[in-house]
């Protein structure tokens, strides 16, 4: 711990005896939690008090006077800002009950779910997170989760097969239709309980998680009352998409050898030389022999989960804040190996289908993405918002923002996109729509019957 001589002699004259440390923790959200203690000097604490402060209030200052009398009479004094108050990190002032469970999906593998409810207060709505490729819900979405929790809506999130704390293998996806199934089961299973029957339910997803939004809209297009679509994976960016060739390779491929760790990401030279003729000579003499390609060919059937073609590292490419890169980079439920060889064609493939059936989207949806997006095209944020038959459809473009709109930008470009968010949820919570009248009008009429 770092020990600190300091202001509390300002607030106690008499400190004789008096040692105080502080010190930070790391939550299993990901938060950064102040703690502090004030032990005797030179004696054996009697016992150990644990300090709890109340409400917008924190430890090290307001509860100096009392650890310090305690202190005195020869106990050992511990403290700790809650998340959201003090010296700690969360949104200030918010109180909220986040809790976490784990069902089991049609294929028996446990999923990890969490939640984040408004404190004595009926949520204005229910918000579903759908987390993007290599991310998870508790932990990078948490940012997301507490403000939308502090605007007075309930958010819930699950973990992907493959993806932070659920069961498979890391950073694999077999089949994204059964991932559209969990998230789906998942979520009308909270719908459907009986305090949440008239609430409003939307859908908010980023990157991968934009894609999801979409097909849970497909798989129920009646069922849900809008969705907030960041940066969705509609189409993945030129930049970020393998040759022609080698997507051809991989369509073959992937059905032998799923796990293989190949998929070759855009290579940095793209990115570092202006000069598309020493981009060509560079990469001419990259480019592995004839040779070598038969070998690792011949080798896909012995050892299917090597890290053979590294690809670009998307956390550097996603995130414009350095210190988010770092945060996820450290962060030990987010994949950052190469990506499998079947997940990147399920990738390719769901975003190539949606791409080709933007017509058929049909519900309420706010579309955000930045103009300097490197991941996801926003060409086709656009034209989904032009194609779409919904009539309610909202267009956000964000000059030079990057892909991660959520958690990856300055903090006041954070605060603009989240403004533009929680107004539009807002706005058609506060209006209700029609799925809720219908639902009104079958359960009066079922009423009368019985």
């Amino acid at each position: 711990m770092h020990t600190k001589g300091f202001d509390i002699n300002a607030q106690a004259p008499d400190l004789g005896g008096v040692k105080y440390e502080e010190d930070y923790i790391v939550n299993s959200r990901g938060l950064k939690l102040f703690t502090c203690k004030w032990i005797p000097e030179n004696q054996e604490p009697k016992a150990l008090i644990f300090l709890c402060h109340g409400y917008a209030m924190e430890c090290s200052i307001t509860m100096n006077s009392t650890a310090t009398r305690l202190v005195k009479a020869g106990f050992a004094v511990y403290g700790i800002d809650y998340e959201g108050h003090g010296k700690s990190a969360g949104l200030q002032g918010l109180v909220e009950i986040f809790d976490n469970d784990y069902i089991v999906n049609s294929r028996g593998l446990k999923l990890f779910t969490c939640k984040w409810i408004p404190e004595n207060q009926e949520p204005k709505a229910l918000i579903f997170l759908c987390h993007g490729y290599a991310m998870e819900c508790s932990i990078t979405m948490n940012s997301t989760a507490t403000r939308l929790v502090k605007a007075g809506f309930a958010v819930y999130g699950i973990d992907y097969e493959g993806h932070g704390k659920s069961a498979g293998l890391q950073g694999l996806v077999e089949i994204f239709d059964n991932v559209v199934d969990d998230c789906s089961d998942h979520f009308t299973t909270i719908c459907e309980k009986k305090e949440n029957k008239g609430k409003m339910r939307y859908l908010l997803g980023e990157s991968m998680g934009g894609a999801m939004c979409l097909l849970l809209h497909r798989k129920k297009p009646d069922y849900w009352d809008g969705a907030v679509l960041v940066a969705p994976m509609c189409k993945i960016a030129d930049d970020m998409k393998p040759s022609p060739i080698v997507i051809s390779i991989l369509t073959r491929l992937s059905t032998i050898i799923p796990t293989w760790k190949i998929i070759p990401g855009q290579d940095i030279i793209d990115l570092a030389f202006k000069d598309p003729e020493i981009r060509k000579q560079i990469a001419d003499d990259m480019k592995p022999s004839p040779i070598v390609i038969s070998i690792l060919t011949r080798l896909s059937t012995i050892i299917p989960t090597w890290k053979i073609i590294p690809g670009q590292d998307i956390i550097d490419l996603a995130f414009k804040d350095p210190e988010i890169r770092k945060q996820v980079r450290a962060n030990p439920y987010c994949y950052k190996g190469k990506t499998r060889l079947r997940t990147g064609y399920e990738l390719l493939r769901i975003s190539t289908d949606i791409e080709k059936r933007l017509q058929e989207v049909s519900l309420p949806f706010l579309v955000l993405h930045g103009e300097e997006d490197r991941v996801t095209d926003k060409a086709v944020s656009q034209q989904l918002h032009a194609l779409a038959s919904s009539t309610d459809k909202t267009i956000k473009m964000y000059p030079e923002m990057w892909h991660g709109l959520l958690y990856g930008e300055p903090q006041q470009n954070l605060d603009i996109v989240y403004a533009d968010i929680i107004s539009w949820l807002e706005k058609r919570s506060t209006l209700g729509n029609s799925r809720l009248e219908r639902e009104h009008k079958h359960e009066n009429d079922r009423s009368l019957k019985d």
